[in-house]
């Protein structure tokens, strides 16, 4: 049986009486058996099943983007209903009491957990009289009235029962206290006035009774101890008088009140004056206890009157329900802990919250808000991290490098680099970029901080060094699809990996991480990853010759890009199409892609100066299939010199097979045939996938069977990359397709 009861005084965090069951069932056996009970969810839920703290970050936190509640409470949720599953091998029984007081999701989880499917459980809850529902279905109800008088005399005895029956109307805890009082005692007509008078029989516990009161409806000794300035050995004397008196009760080897009536009876009792020095020591010692409830925290300090450490444990609170991604629940706690005390960290944590949920405006208010109070390098990460989703890049940059300049250790100086590498690659400073990024990555391997391989990938395949972006992303533990520290860094990882793999022309291999990509994206509700890890994978498999795969991809990316107002992977998907029209020289198609293209381009975004390159290819292959190669040279020129301002091999290579073919459009020039190789060289790092038939369409230009040959063995290469299916079907279809393109003259 597993057993625990919701917080009766002080508010409690999301889901905190589930993971109280999880805790005590993993208590019940050694290392061991903890390990097999949470199994492959280990890594998920460890963190959240230690003691809730609001210690400061040690690792940087590359995490801050837009994730999805429902679908992180799902994942949250689906991994300790399988804990639990675990535990109850055999027939067994959850009891959950006061469920009235429970927070949504844990009644949403053991609703869940009665509906999901077979267990060999009963769930068993207790809730108030006159409360709605708790869970439902709920197979069975059993609703307890008051006493009858054959229960009072099981109680009090035949001789008092009708009297203490009449005076206590049935209330089992009055009439039990009735019943305890002596024959010819001052009969209290109150349940409060009865908690007194049985309080009063030992006047030597009394004070610490009222105090006990005061602090919650769970004793914690120690912490009444420190309060109190007193022996602990001593309390448990006055403790166990409590419990003869029938005031306390024994429960799992520490005290609780035996009901709540009599903790706030006792409370009310209390004088103002020594309440509020109770809750005043109350912070005090809970505030030096490492792994202290902050929702506890908060509750003595508001009573207290200490309104900046009920900010401050409130906004720990609030950080606590958004890992357990109850954003309802964070920014209203956020909030909560504006009004108790508007500082940059509360501010800051609902910046965050409000950029978790897409918010950015909002996000924006209170990030800058924080930032502009003074110096807070906390505040100036996420005001630098929301400026970059906000397209504010110059923004981010400047608060990039404060954060860097500032710093008080490394992980703050990695966190400043990469918020400013990151600006400044968005906004196409790339070799500025590249040095910022790297310095982060030199200064995580020095102080053996978690690597912002991700971002620092995405970079290194843009300037041409795929391979070095494959390196760092395989040796990163973010790129394993068991590393959950955080919703988001895994998902970045697979997405970052699979582009390099593509654009090395591994095919197969990318399309197998993106699949991760895809599905962890899918599972956590991030439907920006969703829709990149979509476009992607359409890009694959176009150029290897699944056109159908590659045009539900791009409407898949499209749309959700849009939805999510994701307008970088919006454009890539408006022009993947556009290039599609262009290789199966579909001119009028091709140039309404690259309308709606630049119509969204009209927004800045982040890399825009990729898809202005990317649009200088397409124009000039159009320009081609209409007879002005004239412009189509000049859209090369613009191309080569567009790559080699933003650092950009990939738009080099290809924008140079578009000159050659541009120039023998114009007077049947060729090529020397160590340029030719060069160029292959070159596409198979940088543009592995389209190798093969950007070369078979230039060996078509140039009437040139070295060409045409080395098409052939990058078409071969890319084949190898393949497996089953995929591979023959590529085989075929693109052995059909450079028979077309030499008897044409282009792909289509």
């Amino acid at each position: 049986m597993l057993s625990t009861r919701c917080e009766q005084v002080t508010r409690a965090l999301p889901l905190q009486p589930v993971l109280g069951l999880v805790r005590s069932a993993l208590g019940r056996g050694g290392p061991q058996a903890s390990s097999g009970l949470l199994g492959g969810d280990r890594q998920l839920l460890t963190p959240l099943l230690d003691p809730p703290t609001a210690s400061p970050l040690t690792e940087p936190d590359w995490s801050l983007d837009v994730v999805s509640s429902p679908a992180g409470v799902a994942m949250l949720c689906a991994a300790l209903r399988r804990v639990v599953g675990r535990v109850f091998a055999r027939p067994g029984v959850v009891f959950v009491d006061d469920i009235h007081r429970a927070d949504s999701l844990t009644r949403a989880w053991l609703t869940d957990l009665v509906t999901a499917g077979p267990l060999p459980l009963l769930v068993l809850v207790a809730q108030r009289a006159g409360e709605s529902a708790a869970i439902s279905p709920c197979r069975a109800a059993i609703r307890l009235g008051p006493l009858s008088l054959a229960d009072a005399a099981l109680i009090a005895g035949a001789g008092r029962a009708e009297d203490l029956h009449r005076r206590s109307g049935g209330n089992p805890l009055f009439l039990t206290l009735l019943a305890g009082s002596e024959a010819g005692d001052l009969r209290p007509e109150t349940v409060q006035s009865a908690v007194l008078a049985r309080c009063a029989e030992a006047p030597e516990a009394t004070s610490i009774l009222h105090s006990a009161a005061v602090l919650g409806m769970e004793v914690d000794v120690d912490l009444l101890a420190a309060v109190l300035r007193a022996d602990p050995i001593q309390l448990l004397d006055h403790l166990d008088q409590g419990v003869r008196l029938g005031l306390l009760e024994e429960r799992g080897g520490s005290y609780a009140f035996l009901h709540a009536i009599v903790r706030e009876a006792l409370d009310a009792a209390t004088t103002s004056t020594r309440r509020a020095l109770l809750h005043r020591g109350a912070v005090r010692a809970l505030a030096a206890r490492q792994g202290a409830d902050p929702m506890a925290i908060a509750h003595h300090a508001r009573l207290s009157g200490a309104r900046a450490l009920e900010s401050a444990a409130l906004t720990a609170a609030s950080r606590l329900a958004a890992d357990r991604f109850d954003y309802g629940t964070a920014l209203a706690l956020s909030d909560q802990a504006i009004a108790a005390d508007d500082t940059p960290a509360a501010r800051t944590q609902r910046a965050i919250i409000h950029l978790r949920q897409a918010r950015y405006e909002e996000a924006r208010s209170d990030s800058e808000e924080a930032a502009h109070r003074g110096i807070d390098l906390q505040a100036w990460e996420v005001a630098g991290a929301i400026a970059y989703y906000c397209r504010d890049f110059s923004s981010a940059r400047a608060f990039g490098e404060a954060v860097s300049e500032g710093a008080r250790d490394p992980r703050q100086r990695a966190q400043g680099l990469v918020i400013r590498g990151r600006a400044l690659h968005a906004a196409g400073e790339v070799e500025a970029a590249e040095e910022s990024l790297e310095a982060a990555m030199e200064v995580c391997r020095r102080r053996g901080l978690r690597r912002p391989a991700p971002v620092y990938g995405f970079l290194k395949v843009h300037v041409g060094d795929p391979l070095a972006a494959i390196r760092a992303i395989e040796s990163s533990p973010d790129a394993s699809a068991e590393a959950l520290s955080t919703i988001y860094t895994p998902v970045h990882a697979h997405l970052a990996l699979g582009y390099a793999l593509a654009t090395t022309g591994r095919a197969g291999d990318a399309l197998r991480v993106l699949g991760r990509a895809a599905d962890e994206a899918g599972r956590r509700g991030l439907i920006r990853y969703t829709s990149l890890a979509a476009n992607l994978r359409a890009w694959v498999h176009r150029n290897c010759e699944a056109p159908e795969e590659a045009d539900e991809g791009n409407r898949v990316a499209q749309a959700g890009a849009s939805a999510s107002g994701y307008r970088e992977c919006e454009v890539y998907a408006v022009l993947d199409l556009a290039e599609a029209a262009a290789r199966e020289g579909d001119v009028g198609a091709a140039r309404r892609w690259l309308g709606e293209a630049g119509d969204l381009m009209r927004i800045p975004y982040a890399y825009d100066w990729r898809h202005r390159l990317r649009i200088h290819l397409i124009e000039g292959r159009l320009e081609l299939l209409e007879g002005r190669a004239e412009a189509a040279l000049r859209s090369a020129d613009e191309l080569i010199r567009g790559s080699e301002l933003y650092r950009a091999p990939r738009y080099r290579w290809l924008g140079e097979a578009l000159q050659l073919r541009a120039q023998a459009a114009m007077d049947g020039q060729g090529c020397d045939e160590s340029r030719l190789r060069r160029l292959s060289d070159g596409l198979a790092l940088v543009a592995g996938m389209e190798a093969w038939w950007v070369l078979a369409e230039l060996a078509a230009g140039l009437a040139s069977p070295l060409s045409r040959s080395l098409a052939e063995e990058q078409r071969m290469r890319l084949a190898a990359r393949l497996e089953g299916e995929m591979r023959e079907r590529f085989v075929r279809q693109s052995g059909a397709r450079l028979e077309r393109t030499s008897t044409l003259g282009v792909s289509g």
